[in-house]
């Protein structure tokens, strides 16, 4: 077995080396630039290298808490680099963190702006919605307020609530300016129109009618080709039963049945309800993209004059 014994060096040497060369590693990290790190820890970041970004800046906390930088940068940047890697709950953590030591009102809403987005990446919706009322309430910058208006326009929008993403549409207008913008705001309140007057498809009705009349609910839906393939296939097999229990074919009819019931005429049903929902999403989810794409194709600048 190997020790330093066998190669002719006392253990106290090798000691002495391990601890020089710690030594020399904890030198460096203190010496260093605190601006060179944070640079190598946001090019990290750049390059979707996150975990070995948020090493950076927590080696950066660690050697430098006295640092002039302002601190809820790093925060910033430990919680951005969280959000790449989806662990919503330590980014909104780093967030907040960052929120509580902003030295302005810009930069509190900047940061209240990311905690939204990363509620919204993270499936929180309504969170995300919540954070932007609070931002909202206390806006006073034209642009934060044009910024979080026009976020929650978009988390509206793709939420389909069409008449709540109306109200904040008009709000937003009164926020930006711009010549093409006219032209452009006519088409998307024009489109708000159709989703705040579409009549969903009602899945109960859909499911009830083709459990009286297979194929029916999905007649109802539009969906003639299933309609049809339906009502002839619970037909056919159900006829098929009815004749073997006629002809006193019982165990025929009773296996018959057992397979017409659960995969024919309950999965009819199934089939109904599902293409009334389905087509509910592809329109409303096609009115969504419609909006987004014409709200977002151009930047408007905030209105400098607007008085809140």
């Amino acid at each position: 077995m190997f020790s330093p014994s066998s190669i002719g060096i006392a253990p106290s040497v090798i000691r002495s080396f391990l601890l020089t060369i710690l030594n020399l590693i904890l030198q460096f990290s203190m010496n260093a630039q605190p601006i060179d790190l944070l640079k190598m820890a946001d090019r990290l970041s750049q390059q979707n290298q996150f975990s070995a970004a948020i090493a950076e800046y927590k080696r950066f906390l660690f050697f430098h808490p006295e640092s002039d930088t302002s601190a809820f940068l790093i925060y910033r940047g430990i919680a951005t680099a969280y959000r790449g890697l989806r662990d919503w709950n330590q980014s909104i953590r780093n967030f907040q963190i960052a929120l509580s030591m902003a030295s302005n009102d810009e930069t509190y809403n900047e940061i209240s702006v990311d905690i939204a987005v990363t509620y919204f990446a993270a499936g929180r919706t309504d969170d995300g919605l919540l954070e932007l009322d609070r931002l909202l309430t206390a806006a006073t910058l034209p642009q934060t307020l044009h910024n979080g208006l026009s976020l929650k326009f978009a988390a509206l929008v793709t939420k389909f609530q069409w008449s709540q993403a109306k109200i904040v549409y008009e709000s937003l207008k009164n926020t930006i300016n711009g010549a093409l913008y006219i032209a452009r705001g006519r088409e998307v309140d024009s489109l708000l129109l159709l989703g705040q007057n579409y009549s969903p498809y009602s899945e109960t009705t859909a499911r009830w009618l083709s459990t009286i009349i297979p194929g029916l609910g999905q007649l109802y839906v539009g969906d003639i080709k299933n309609s049809l393939n339906a009502l002839a296939l619970n037909t056919i097999v159900g006829y098929g039963a009815f004749q073997n229990f006629i002809n006193r074919a019982y165990l025929e009819s009773v296996l018959l049945f057992g397979a017409w019931i659960p995969r024919y005429y309950l999965g009819n049903r199934y089939r109904a309800e599902l293409l009334a929902q389905q087509k509910n999403l592809d329109f409303n989810s096609s009115l969504a993209e419609q909006i987004l794409d014409i709200h977002f194709s151009t930047s408007f600048p905030a209105n400098k004059n607007l008085q809140r």
